[in-house]
């Protein structure tokens, strides 16, 4: 064997050994839909808001409802295509959707998510919107740290992106739903493309 069939295999190994230890069914599709859902979703709410000159620190109970139920179809569409394009996805490699890896890289998701959406829910019914927005953002950049060590190493670097928005949002108050629209919405697409091209366009 030559130096050249040597380094070869090495590589092979790595690789394998990679795979092995990683849940790599994450889609870059899914990032972009996800980004497309919440772009849409944010740019009707706020439409709805600025065309009928609603007031939202004095929010009555029937636009509240309104513009939750946009909120919740947003996470719950992502949360839904997301969910099939990634067994999708591990179809196509051959592989189950459902393994030890999976498991440990959605706890490591989840053990943060579950919690922060709980608080970040009890500031929306209170009509805190400014801190459930930054908190948002905050806390699902840190789940996405968190999972980061089971998967891709580049969601960290999503996860750290949205804990810089989310923190924004408290400094620059004004700006809040543009920086939640960038954080939910448009840094998902890039992502989504970058992650695409570089792990699934072979």
């Amino acid at each position: 064997m030559n130096e050249k069939d040597y380094l070869k295999d090495i590589s092979e190994i790595k690789n394998m050994m990679d795979k092995s230890s990683r849940f790599n069914s994450l889609s870059g599709i899914s990032g972009i839909v996800t980004g497309i859902y919440a772009i849409i979703g944010s740019l009707i709410g706020y439409q709805y808001v600025t065309k009928n000159n609603i007031q939202i620190s004095t929010l009555d109970n029937y636009n509240f409802i309104l513009l939750f139920a946009d909120l919740a179809l947003i996470i719950l569409l992502s949360l839904f295509t997301s969910l099939i394009i990634t067994r999708r996805k591990a179809k196509k490699e051959g592989m189950s959707s459902w393994t030890i890896l999976t498991k440990k890289m959605l706890y490591n998701f989840l053990i943060i998510l579950i919690p922060s959406a709980i608080y970040v829910l009890i500031l929306i019914l209170k009509h805190d919107f400014v801190a459930a927005g930054s908190l948002m953002l905050f806390f699902y950049g840190a789940s996405l740290i968190n999972a980061s060590h089971s998967t891709f190493k580049e969601i960290k670097a999503l996860g750290l992106i949205e804990i810089v928005l989310g923190l924004l949002i408290i400094l620059y108050p004004e700006f809040s739903f543009w920086l939640w629209l960038i954080g939910a919405g448009i840094v998902h697409v890039i992502f989504g493309i970058y992650m695409y091209f570089k792990h699934e366009n072979n």
